[in-house]
């Protein structure tokens, strides 16, 4: 089992890494958009998860387990930069920067996890979590589409 692991692990760190990278390179005026279809594709992915295993478990000879990891890889490192630069796109951050938004991506994961596994998942299943944080995921990528004013710079 660790070889597989390990490869699963290695899958899902290449898909971040080349996310990242393609994140980075995204043209500073389409920024916004690309957010949003990422968020959107993050919001469809639980459910396409769901189906995936349910495929993996019809034909496990089928090799899932790894395109899976880099697929979900690659839209999570594609999703950090070009919120990150969208975020802090015309205003120089006070107090932290990009440490900040790090440390509440890290927060924000940590707590997601501990919920999704200690409760949501055990409470309604494997197909309710995924419901549950795919309408998470689709109200944020809702809430991209709203424009809020911003305050004008002092």
């Amino acid at each position: 089992v660790y070889p597989q692991l390990a490869m699963v692990i290695a899958l899902f760190m290449a898909g971040m890494a080349v996310g990242g990278w393609l994140g980075l390179r995204s043209s500073p005026f389409r920024r916004q958009a690309r957010l949003k279809q990422a968020q959107a594709a993050i919001a469809a992915a639980p459910l396409l998860l769901c189906l995936f295993l349910e495929l993996a478990a019809r034909h496990p000879q089928w090799p899932v387990f790894g395109p899976l990891a880099l697929g979900c890889g690659m839209l999570g490192g594609y999703q950090f930069p070009v919120a990150s630069r969208a975020f802090h796109k015309d205003a120089q951050p006070r107090g932290g920067g990009l440490g900040s938004l790090y440390a509440l991506d890290l927060a924000g994961a940590a707590a997601g996890a501990a919920f999704v596994s200690g409760w949501l998942i055990p409470v309604y299943g494997f197909w309710g979590a995924a419901a549950a944080v795919s309408l998470a995921a689709l109200f944020s990528a809702l809430a991209l589409l709203v424009r809020v004013p911003r305050a004008p710079a002092r």
